[in-house]
């Protein structure tokens, strides 16, 4: 067997004996069985970016000389060789692992290999085999990554290969010397495409930085990779390769996507012009010549640009949030600023906090303090982010103070400010935020009279320019049928027509001073009109094919018991209720959250909810043996290719659930 060959820059590999007593003849050949270690581990490494690559299997040849398999737990099995990729079925808690070794039997040692500034370990899996048979539509899923056939009478459920749920496995590295792991990692963390369920239709490729994932845990070498199930449940998959390499990918921190463009002319100062942009968005001397409007406006139409997804594939549990008080997320909003960023905040009953998650990661790098606390109790339920309404280029956080509950509010307030710079702690002071207060029309239903609706909304979406936003009741009338109603700005009294002519600073002294000043100038108090009615979704035709015996991982006894004897009398109206939504970029469809299922639905005319689609059901959500049932927080990402969603059921440490765009899988790898 073959040591793990050295990498470049410093990289060594370095290896352990133990202390016991061998004899000179014993002690000649280990060092000749260690050249032949080094000269084969040499002769398998692949040059890569100027750098050693470690390729530990590849399914053209193997396990590589020096590592070998050392999975556990009940029910694992393991077959690896040469010409096909590693199967492996994994038990109960129980790891698929390869270990860096020399020697044999008793005499077995550790060859660890040492950290890397540069190195980066890589997975190229898929699912098991024969779970891409039927295809994608032949499955209901759910949010907490069961795979559910939608079965008919001549099927047998334990005859089905389920795709991989990618939020089963953890991968992480391991020390045998020093018995230490590093940090772990889920692997729907780590995938690229991100997220996605795995059939055995394609290969995904996995990888992450060596060095960070030891230093957390005072690490500086590992013998050990290891994928282990994370859930009790057991897993199976398969492995085309395992590779450490060269990477020159930076280290997991926010990255700033937002540029400043500037321009001298003869010899005056330059002019800064600020926005935030895609990296692909391309900006000449003619927008900047063109002044702030010219620049927001390409931002603008790149944004807008944003293909939508044709196909989700199921969502798998990307993260668990870090900050154990952030118990219930109400919102999610995908940043323009910082890449792969989510904004959130809690719902009612806490101050008023403005949280940044990253998204991959689920670490809290900043909780900024909004002061708006003039309003006394607050009830933030949604929040997005577009473009702010001074017409400045920059992004703004759009926050919906529009809870109402206990039906006993008139005026309701949306929040805008900049985007914010990341910093641990920080606050963002009432002049730096625009309040638009707004009203419902009175006597919308004829009983009323003269009063006004007791509308309570949980939903706001925003047009990306930040020129109207649009408001989404929550009701469960007529047994959760509803209707539901869908308010919007009129045309001339939307934020960019208020700030317009806000020659007085009226908008930000309604944050400073609160509702006194929303009452003495009622004209800048917006009066919503209505844009839709449509019925809560329901998925009573779907729950259907939930039959007990066909969830994997098994449904807990009480679970299958309620299943088993109430899923056909089970009221799954009173979970239809629109809780969350986001606008998608393109303006062509927006994400509803409900406590029962994500849907999504089209709009035939773009940032026009005057028509609204039929919904598709991208996944269930059930209060049975589920935690995530309770979804209020969802999102399109930045690019218009995947959602996010969280719960506000878990009370701490919520899972970041994400679907991932089936269509980004063509041709990804071979």
């Amino acid at each position: 067997m073959a040591m793990p060959a050295t990498r470049s820059r410093g990289t060594q590999a370095t290896m352990t004996f133990s202390t016991k007593k061998r004899s000179r003849y014993h002690d000649a050949m280990l060092v000749v069985m260690m050249v032949l270690f080094v000269t084969a581990g040499l002769a398998n490494a692949q040059e890569r970016s100027g750098g050693t690559s470690i390729v530990v299997y590849s399914k053209e040849n193997g396990i590589a000389p020096g590592w070998r398999d050392h999975s556990w737990g009940d029910e694992t099995e393991v077959e690896a060789w040469s010409g096909a990729p590693i199967e492996a079925s994994v038990g109960s808690w129980g790891a698929l692992a390869l270990a860096s070794v020399v020697g044999e039997g008793e005499e077995e040692r550790s060859n660890a290999v040492q950290a890397s500034d540069e190195a980066e370990v890589v997975i190229v899996f898929q699912g098991p085999e024969g779970s891409s048979e039927g295809g994608a539509n032949d499955w209901i899923y759910l949010t907490d990554g069961r795979a559910v056939p939608k079965l008919t009478s001549r099927q047998h459920v334990k005859s089905l290969r389920r795709p991989l749920d990618l939020g089963r496995v953890r991968v992480y590295l391991e020390d045998s010397e020093s018995g230490r792991s590093s940090r772990d990692f889920l692997l729907s963390g780590l995938s690229s495409p991100q997220a996605v369920k795995a059939d055995d239709s394609e290969f995904l490729e996995a990888s992450f930085l060596v060095a960070p994932a030891l230093e957390s845990s005072g690490m500086d070498k590992f013998d050990k990779i290891v994928l282990k199930d994370a859930k009790g449940s057991g897993f199976a998959l398969r492995v085309a390769r395992l590779e450490i390499r060269p990477s020159d990918a930076a280290a997991e921190t926010p990255r700033e996507v937002a540029e400043v463009y500037s321009k001298a002319e003869g010899g005056s100062p330059a002019i800064s012009i600020r926005s935030w942009l895609p990296d692909d968005a391309n900006v000449d001397d003619a927008d900047v010549e063109g002044g702030p409007e010219a620049v927001a406006l390409r931002s603008l139409e790149n944004f807008k640009s944003r293909p939508r997804c044709e196909e989700y594939g199921a969502p798998v549990e990307r993260s668990r949030i870090s900050d154990a008080s952030l118990k219930e997320p109400s919102g999610f909003a995908a940043s323009r600023r910082y890449e792969g960023i989510l904004w959130t905040h809690q719902d009612r009953d806490t101050d008023p906090y403005l949280y940044a998650v990253i998204a991959s990661t689920g670490e809290v790098v900043s909780k900024i303090y909004v002061d708006t606390k003039k309003y006394g109790e607050t009830d933030w339920e949604d929040i997005a982010v577009a473009l702010c309404p001074d017409g400045s280029g920059d992004h703004c956080v759009w926050i919906a103070d529009s809870g109402n509950v206990a039906r006993d509010r008139e005026t309701f307030y949306v929040h805008v400010m900049k985007e914010p710079t990341l910093e641990r702690w920080g606050k963002i002071e009432a002049h730096q935020v625009w309040t638009f207060p707004y009203q419902f029309p009175q006597g919308f239903h004829a009983s009323e009279g003269d009063q006004r609706p007791w509308v309570d909304v949980e939903s706001m979406m925003v047009s990306p320019d930040g020129s109207r936003l649009w408001l989404m009741e929550k009701t469960v009338n007529s047994n959760g049928r509803g209707p539901v109603t869908v308010w919007q700005t009129p045309v001339g009294s939307g934020p960019k027509d208020l700030v317009s002519r806000d020659d007085d600073n009226i908008l930000k002294d309604v944050t400073r001073r609160g509702r006194d000043a929303a009452r003495e100038n009622p004209s800048f108090v917006i009066q919503v009109e209505l844009a839709n009615k449509i019925h809560n979704p329901t998925v009573r035709e779907h729950a259907a094919s939930l039959r007990a015996d066909a969830f994997d991982p098994p449904l807990s006894g009480w679970a299958r018991d309620k299943y088993q004897n109430e899923l056909s009398s089970f009221n799954w109206n009173k979970l239809r209720a629109i809780t969350g939504a986001d606008l998608h970029p393109s303006g062509r469809s927006f994400v509803a959250c409900t406590y029962s299922g994500i849907w999504e639905y089209p709009l035939p005319k773009p940032y026009d909810l005057t028509e609204i689609g039929r919904p598709k059901l991208l996944s269930l959500t059930a209060k049975l043996d589920d935690a995530y049932w309770q979804t209020e927080a969802v999102a399109y990402g930045a690019n218009g290719k995947e959602i996010f969603l969280a719960s506000e059921y878990y009370k701490g440490h919520q899972p970041i659930r994400h679907f991932g765009c089936r269509s980004e899988l063509e041709g990804s790898l071979e």
